[in-house]
């Protein structure tokens, strides 16, 4: 969107995101750059949820580690796992590059995505332990705060007046939707960054390519059928015109 701004357009920089409100309706929010201010108190809430955490007695990410160690999760075995899945991957999505054939990289794009599934699924065994720690519990926090203060209607006017109106949020999938996306920018993640995967960009484009391929039949048929419509009809005004004309008398 762009402003006018005494005689000059000026372009809207903020990033924005749409929430689809019901069946009917969907609205759109920006995220406007925190002040410095509003980064501190951000950074308070950090060392708030993570003091009021250690002395509850959860477990830092350090004390998390060496409980999975202890418990043979995190291991050796586990680390080569994970590199394997990578490498596995990465070959893969080379070997895509080079294939032409469309059924076969279709093929080898669905198991690239299997791969980065089960790659998910392993990382999983630490990241869902790690997520319960001191410092996870603080930094959701910091990004709650950050997402109550940085959401915008179009004029720049907050969503939410205060952290405790956001806490307060009835709706509560409007606000887990506002929290993803700050998470994403805060990340300099785009919003539709799994589409964008070499497998999945490859399985849409060879989607748009039959797309593409079916609506030009179908136009190829239409085109025929129409042509063909048009011989016949010319046909029948030939043979209209040559039944009305008169028959020459015989001398």
């Amino acid at each position: 969107m762009s402003k006018v701004v005494k005689d000059k357009v000026v372009e809207d920089t903020r990033r924005s995101f749409d929430f689809v409100v019901d069946e009917n309706t969907t609205a759109k929010y920006y995220l406007g750059i925190p002040s410095s201010d509003q980064i501190r108190k951000a950074d308070w809430h950090y060392s708030k949820i993570y003091n009021k955490a250690l002395v509850e007695g959860v477990a830092t990410e350090a004390e998390m580690m060496d409980i999975l160690r202890q418990r043979k999760i995190y291991t050796p075995e586990y680390m080569s796992k994970l590199e394997s899945l990578q490498i596995e991957i990465a070959l893969k999505i080379n070997e895509m590059a080079k294939i032409e054939d469309e059924v076969v990289k279709a093929e080898m794009a669905l198991q690239i995505r299997d791969l980065r599934d089960k790659l998910y699924q392993w990382n999983q065994r630490t990241t869902g332990p790690l997520s319960n720690t001191c410092e996870r519990m603080a930094e959701d926090a910091k990004m709650e705060y950050l997402t109550s203060v940085v959401v915008q209607m179009e004029d720049g006017t907050p969503v939410w007046d205060s952290y405790d109106d956001f806490i307060a949020e009835p709706n509560q999938r409007f606000s887990i939707k506002a929290r993803f996306e700050v998470l994403l920018w805060m990340q300099g993640l785009e919003p539709d960054f799994l589409e964008k995967t070499p497998e999945n960009m490859v399985l849409s484009e060879i989607a748009d390519a039959q797309k593409a391929r079916k609506e030009a039949k179908q136009l190829q048929a239409a085109t025929t059928e129409a042509e063909q419509a048009a011989d016949k009809a010319v046909a029948d005004a030939d043979a209209a015109v040559s039944k009305k004309k008169p028959r020459s008398k015989k001398a």
